[in-house]
Formats: structure tokens, sequence, C-alpha cells
């Protein structure tokens, strides 16, 4: 594996190797290129060949064409007026605050503690709330208790795989919704909750522009992303009906990764929660204070009930 050159070089590496017992099929693919939804694609086309299927059209230019309507279109700036209406001229904490610049560059990945798939449809059939909404509410509340500020935003990736033409493109297709709320010191669990439910509705109904791409310093100060991926982007059943194993291969070049990630990992043993950091702005103690902030947060939250206020003494947020 080695660095990818992103102008001028191809952005995909592979290679077919063949040993006595085995055939390998290595690749690398740059996030650029594609997403998990995509990844998946991918497995199932190489699941057809070997069979001698016929392999579907992928559909990736189509959806590029319908993209550049849609930003010639009277939606997009109809959802553009109305976001920077709504996010414009206010001072947003949109990620953890870098503390250093004397750490070399490159990424940390944690992992926090499982949560089972039985208690996470219990607190959704409690509080009638997605998943994904579940582990916004984390991010932004751990954002706002770390950098002690009651105006905070986080960027929820939506796979948007919604159409015919989408569900069949090899790409990246996601979209950022940006969700910022304003937190109140007197606010429940419950109100809590709504509001961000709320928003995050409004948000998708104008998701035609994306606020955070145009407003990101990428790599030195960019907006905190929660991503969910569930366990059917994540399978590799497909490869397995052929005899396959994936095999994950850890490449030790240097990097650059957003400020802060907070990624989701559904498996068939439950749900992983990782936080990655962009260990060049951040101290290693900013980084244990950030993972215990979530953790605690994270027991918080999926114990708690809806008349539970969220500034309550023993929360790890306040005002």
């Amino acid at each position: 594996m080695r660095p990818f050159i992103m102008i001028g070089e191809p952005l995909i590496h592979a290679g077919i190797y063949q040993t006595e017992e085995s055939v390998y099929l290595f690749w690398e693919i740059h996030h650029i290129m594609t997403d998990g939804t995509g990844m998946h694609l991918l497995n199932d086309d190489i699941v057809k060949a070997w069979n001698g299927e016929e392999l579907p059209l992928d559909t990736y230019y189509a959806y590029l064409n319908s993209e550049e309507e849609l930003r010639e279109s009277k939606r997009y700036r109809e959802d553009k007026a109305f976001i920077d209406e709504a996010y414009g001229n206010k001072e947003w904490c949109i990620n953890l605050v870098p503390d250093t610049q004397n750490r070399p560059s490159g990424r940390t990945l944690l992992p926090l503690k499982m949560i089972s798939l039985d208690d996470m449809a219990a607190f959704e059939k409690k509080h009638h709330l997605s998943r994904n909404l579940f582990f916004s509410a984390v991010a932004l509340l751990g954002i706002a208790s770390m950098e002690k500020k009651n105006q905070v935003m986080a960027d929820w990736i939506f796979h948007d795989r919604t159409d015919e033409i989408k569900k069949n493109a090899f790409g990246c297709l996601f979209r950022y919704i940006t969700i910022g709320l304003e937190l109140d010191e007197n606010m429940t669990v419950g109100e809590y909750f709504k509001a961000l439910s709320d928003r995050s509705n409004v948000m998708l109904a104008h998701c035609a522009y994306e606020w955070s791409v145009k407003q990101d310093n990428v790599f030195e100060h960019d907006t905190c992303i929660v991503c969910y991926e569930t366990s059917e982007i994540m399978s590799t059943t497909d490869i397995g009906s052929i005899g396959g194993t994936r095999l994950n291969v850890t490449s030790n070049a240097p990097v650059n990764s957003r400020s802060l990630a907070f990624q989701i990992i559904e498996t068939p043993d439950g749900i992983v929660p990782y936080l990655m950091f962009n260990q060049a702005l951040y101290s290693e103690e900013k980084i244990k204070r950030t993972v215990d902030t979530f953790s605690e947060l994270i027991e918080l939250l999926m114990n708690a009930e809806d008349d539970d206020p969220i500034n309550k003494k023993d929360a790890v947020w306040h005002a």
C-alpha cells in the first residue's frame, strides 16, 4: 500500500496475486472515489463477474448529471437562502478547538464501549429517536461539554441512496446534513431530542445545499461529522458466497484526517462507536478527555428519562 497522489495519478490501486493455495485481490480506494454503499456494490460486481453473470450498468455519470442540474435549480437557490438564514451570522462551535501544533500528522482511531442491538432498539422505541440522531445528540453535547459552548453544530452523514440511479452508482454520494442547535440549560432530555429531530427533518428537506462544505477549513478546523454505518453496508456475505474472505490490511502511510469524526459501525454483535482524531491538532490529554466525555454521554443518554434535565449536576455538559 502506498500514499495516493491526488492530482494526475489513479485514486484506485489494485493487483491480483496467486499462490498455490489462493488467489488474492488487493485494492485500496481513496474515500473521495466511493462510500460504504459503493464498496458494497463493488463486492456484488466481483461476485457476479466470478459467476459469469452480466454486470449491471453503473449509474454514477447519470447521478453527476442530476447533481449538476440540481445546482442550477430553483430548489438549490431556495435551500441555500433558507440555510444561510438559519445558520448565518452566528458563532457556531463546530468541533473541538485544536490545542497543539507540535504533534506529527496522522490520525488516532479509538473505539468506545459497544452497545447491544437490543439496548439500541429499546432506546429507539422509548424515545422515538433514530440511532443516527442518538449519536448526533452525543456528538453535539460532547462538543458543548468539551468547549463550554451552547451553540453547537455537527454534520450528520446522510447516505442518500434514495432512487434507482443513486442505488446503483459507484461513487461518493453521501450528503452533509448540518445540524446546529442552541442548547438551553433548562432543557430536558425529551426537549433536546425533539429539537434535534425537528432540526434534522428541516435540514433534510433543504439538503440540496450543503452548508458546511462551503464553510469548512478542511484538515485545520472543520465540522465534526457523525457517520453511522449499517450492518448492511458493512456486510461481506456476497464475497463469502464464492468462498472469499475479506482481509483488512493496515496502511502505515501518513494521511490527512478531519479534525474529529464520530464513526459508528453496526455489526451482528453490536454497535461500536469510534472517535477519529487528527492527532496533529490535539494533545493526548484532550483526546483522552474527549473519549471519556463521549463515553459518559452515551451511558447518560441511553439511560435517561425524557423529563431528566440535560444540565443536571452529574451530567458532563453544563451551560
